[in-house]
């Protein structure tokens, strides 16, 4: 079958590519597992040294890729390359010169004296074959740094991108292949999620990284479960934000309303529900509306466009129900509220919601564009657990002038991330830890955290041929050993007056055993 790959600002099919069945991405997996053996043993700085190819390669080609990533999922042209190049690129330099001293062994220190002379490391190697489902809201971002950390580790990986946003993954593989990556190592499965991405699921790999809805996330990770297979799944959020009285106003208006409307709301950690307090709320409101209806809906590619199209084209419909389920409610649309047809069939605009009840739909379930609703508090144990009551723990963010105070409110907040003063930006630093708790799904990547989690960890203890303690513990057992153990204990673990008392019979009994060996 043929994918036909269409631009979501214009409608026009950019792109027609053919469909992955089942048997191709079999294939695929076992070109990759037989591929994966030579790829590991290359040994980490060969592979870091790739990756710095790769990135020099992509800062070449960031305009072109730039633009592959807008026109297929319809985001002005700006973000593409400030969030979806950007990420990729700071990922590449992350693992090119911080993953390889993270993947080195490392040595454990013995504390019991027993163990004297005895040494004991760990080392990290690839768990073999990963596995890739990637969204189209980041069509480079999401599945490029997932990709780069996989093979940093040794492992080989097989992509099934969007069937969306096909482009910016067949593009990122290109320019690794050019780079040294061999063709096997880094494959591309174009595809329905139906077809090729079931196959993906049920075929023969060794971890699955998984970035979609909590309804297929689940059913994909019973399957994998079945199977004993690893998994990292990322199912999207409700992400709060709580405004106290003491926010700074304006960065928090302007921070609020980037978090939510920037790739036109299509984004997991975006800011889905605001919490403001009821001293701040009707001026919050009020500005908001403002800087909202500033923002321009248009052609991706144009330079002062802030919102382009929506990417799934069913989007408009489940916007325009959204809207319609809060009104019914007893909601007000402060702004917006409309789909934009003179634009486009896939354009909408920016929404503020206002009086939304805490049963609409809008505040109970994850809306992916451009809505905001905005509800009051009175003091913060209410924020909280307003912010906690949903299903979904990604990220959340916290504005304040008091820095300490948001910090200490941050770790009450159900998520695995919480910013101070700033939203959703850490998936950009490399550095820092991605994953959720609750429907938001498990598993981490990025940082050191998910860079280890690409890897199966193994422990070599080596004792010499004549250990200096012996090994005691073996062999004919008895009172002897019985006294042993019982010095022993108290001797190492006990008070100072234990220590003195038994360390001379302790000794003697351990002489004594040696001599037994």
């Amino acid at each position: 079958m043929i994918l036909s790959v269409h631009d979501p600002a214009t409608g026009s099919v950019l792109a027609e590519l053919s469909d992955a069945t089942r048997e191709d991405v079999v294939a695929a997996v076992r070109r990759s597992r037989e591929a994966q053996p030579a790829w590991g043993a290359l040994g980490v700085d060969v592979r870091a040294r790739v990756i710095a190819r790769f990135r020099d390669l992509l800062l070449e080609d960031r305009l072109g890729m730039a633009q592959t990533v807008s026109r297929e999922s319809g985001k002005p042209f700006a973000e593409a390359l400030g969030v979806d190049v950007l990420i990729c690129l700071d990922a590449a330099q992350w693992c090119a010169t911080e993953g390889p001293g993270i993947l080195r062994s490392e040595s454990i220190r013995l504390m019991n004296p027993l163990f004297l002379g005895r040494v004991s490391h760990v080392e990290r190697e690839p768990l073999g074959v990963v596995g890739i489902v990637s969204p189209w809201n980041y069509p480079l971002a999401i599945p490029g740094s997932n990709a780069l950390h996989a093979l940093l580790a040794g492992n080989t990986v097989v992509l099934k991108p969007a069937s969306f946003t096909p482009m910016s993954a067949l593009r990122f593989a290109g320019l690794l292949h050019k780079a040294g990556v061999p063709n096997d190592v880094m494959q591309v499965v174009v595809g329905s999620g139906q077809v090729t991405g079931d196959a993906l699921v049920n075929a023969d790999v060794d971890r699955l990284i998984f970035t979609g809805s909590v309804l297929v996330g689940h059913a994909v990770e019973a399957k994998l479960r079945e199977r004993s297979v690893k998994s990292c799944m990322e199912l999207g959020g409700s992400d709060p934000a709580i405004v106290l009285a003491d926010a700074p106003f304006d960065v928090a208006v302007r921070g609020v309303l980037w978090g939510r409307f920037t790739n036109a709301g299509q984004t997991c950690a975006a800011t889905k529900r605001v919490f403001v307090h009821r001293s701040l709320y009707d001026r919050f409101v009020a500005e908001a509306v403002r800087h909202a209806s500033a923002l321009r809906l248009g052609d991706p590619m144009t330079p002062d466009t802030d919102i382009g199209a929506l990417c799934d084209p069913r989007a408009v419909d489940e916007m325009t129900a959204f809207v319609e389920d809060a009104r019914k409610r007893g909601a007000r649309v402060l702004c917006g509220g409309h789909a934009r047809p003179d634009l486009g069939k896939q354009f909408f605009e920016p929404t503020i919601l206002v009086d939304v009840p805490a049963d609409a739909r809008v505040l109970t379930e994850e809306v992916f564009g451009p809505i905001l609703p905005i509800v009051p508090f009175g003091d913060e144990d209410e924020a909280v657990r307003l912010a906690n009551a949903s299903a979904f723990g990604l990220s959340a963010s916290v504005w304040t002038s008091d820095t300490k105070h948001g910090h200490d409110l941050a770790r009450r907040i159900v998520a695995g991330t919480v910013n101070v003063n700033d939203v959703a930006y850490t998936y950009a630093a490399s550095e820092t830890p991605w994953g959720g708790f609750k429907d938001s799904g498990h598993g981490l990547t990025h940082g050191r955290w998910g860079l280890l989690e690409m890897t199966r960890l193994r422990h070599i203890n080596v004792t010499p041929p004549d250990p200096i303690a012996g090994r005691p513990w073996y062999f004919p057992y008895g009172a002897q050993l019985r006294d042993f153990f019982d010095q022993g204990t108290q001797f190492l673990y006990g008070s100072l007056k234990q220590k003195a008392r038994t360390g001379p019979g302790l000794t003697s009994n351990l002489l004594r055993r040696r001599k037994q060996k």
